[in-house]
């Protein structure tokens, strides 16, 4: 259950900005860290580092910077991974190249972690079957791989370019979602609140399905395990986001309700 616990969100763009939205409508309570939102703005709602990682769940979405006032790359290492409370879940869907990705096999070893959740790796396509192995949920760089955060950016090259030619754009990211209409239908009878809630997410998108395959990929030899990477993220299935999704209500628990609201279900 996520009520009440807290989440440490490590880069507060687009993306983060997105999981603050979801984590505050579920009940949790958000630590926000961006040193160079601070800077711009001075808010006190952004913290330091430290009180972001101490927090039940750590997740990353900032850009790879090797540079600059700010660089980002090996910024989670030995001593942010010894900030982290025991039983943290830690996420990364930013760049691979953030973490200091021994320093985390090791915390993993140790039992210092509760979850280890990793869309991103160093070295893409070339991926570490040692690191594959420590993920609780391991995922082929695809948490943006939607149908419709494809198709949104599609959309943003084609108006880009419009506006390079001076000419008026005539389409629209909702005149080209597929006309269908998907239907999610859970009989809660017998299972609990949180059970009916990871049935209707795991209808929408089947996360274990591509954990598989990436452990199947983590298997192949070097040369194979690169090209197999690389095809699947070209090939992926045209999965689609939560809104998408039409969830019949009529049986379900408040709390139920209220969870897969805030999840964006229609």
């Amino acid at each position: 259950p996520l009520r009440g616990a807290s989440i440490g969100i490590i880069g507060v763009g687009h993306v983060g900005t997105w999981v603050q939205h979801f984590a505050e409508r579920l009940g949790m309570r958000t630590v926000l860290n961006d040193p160079p939102l601070l800077e711009a703005t001075g808010s006190a709602v952004f913290r330091p580092l430290e009180e972001a990682l101490a927090a039940d769940i750590v997740t990353l979405h900032v850009p790879l910077e090797r540079g600059g006032p700010h660089p980002t790359a090996g910024m989670i290492g030995e001593e942010q991974f010894e900030m982290m409370r025991d039983g943290v879940v830690f996420i990364n869907t930013s760049r691979g190249g953030v973490v200091d990705h021994g320093a985390l096999t090791r915390a993993v070893r140790r039992g210092r972690t509760g979850a280890v959740v990793l869309d991103v790796w160093p070295d893409e396509p070339d991926v570490d079957p040692v690191l594959v192995a420590c993920a609780d949920i391991a995922t082929p760089h695809i948490a943006g791989h939607s149908y419709d955060g494809k198709l949104l950016g599609s959309v943003m090259v084609f108006e880009a370019f419009c506006s390079w030619l001076g000419r008026e754009t005539c389409l629209t990211y909702t005149d080209l979602l597929p006309n269908m209409r998907l239907e999610i239908s859970i009989r809660p009878s017998g299972c609990t609140p949180l059970q009916c809630i990871n049935g209707i997410i795991s209808t929408a998108f089947d996360i274990d399905a591509d954990d598989k395959m990436m452990r199947r990929m983590a298997r192949l030899r070097d040369k194979k395990r690169r090209q197999a990477f690389a095809s699947y993220r070209a090939s992926y299935h045209p999965r689609r986001e939560f809104p998408a999704w039409h969830v019949d209500r009529s049986a379900l628990d408040a709390e139920v309700v209220r969870v897969i609201d805030a999840l964006g279900f229609s």
